[in-house]
C-alpha cells in the first residue's frame, strides 16, 4: 500500500510520478503531531484519502517538507530531497496524492 503521487504541468501531463511507501509515511508522521503544524503536509496523514494540491500549494509543500525534514529519521532525506526538488520544478502546477 502506498500513497500514489502525481505531479503534472498546466496541460495535466503527468510530469512525475512519487510513490510514498507505508515505511516512509510512518516515518513523516510518527510518534508525534509536529507534522499538524505544516497545513500542506497534514494533508498526507490520512494514507486511505486523496490530497489536491494547485501550483501554490505545491510550492508551499515543498517548503513544508524542506522544513519538517529534521524530524524525519536521516534514512529519508535523499527521498525527501527528490520530491522536494520535484515539486519545485516550474513546470509543476498540480499534485495529486491518493491512497491505493
Amino acid at each position: 500500500m502506498a500513497l500514489d503521487g502525481y505531479l503534472s504541468d498546466v496541460n495535466n501531463q503527468r510530469q512525475y510520478y512519487f510513490p510514498i511507501e507505508d515505511a516512509f509515511h510512518e516515518a513523516i508522521f510518527q510518534n508525534h503531531k509536529i507534522w499538524n503544524s505544516y497545513i500542506q503536509l497534514r494533508k498526507l496523514k490520512d494514507y486511505y484519502g486523496t490530497a489536491k494540491y494547485n501550483e501554490i500549494e505545491v510550492k508551499a509543500l515543498a517548503d513544508d517538507f524542506e522544513q519538517y525534514m529534521c524530524n524525519i529519521n536521516s534514512i529519508y532525506h535523499a527521498r525527501i530531497n527528490e520530491l522536494i526538488i520535484k515539486l519545485r520544478d516550474r513546470r509543476i502546477v498540480k499534485a495529486l496524492f491518493a491512497g491505493d
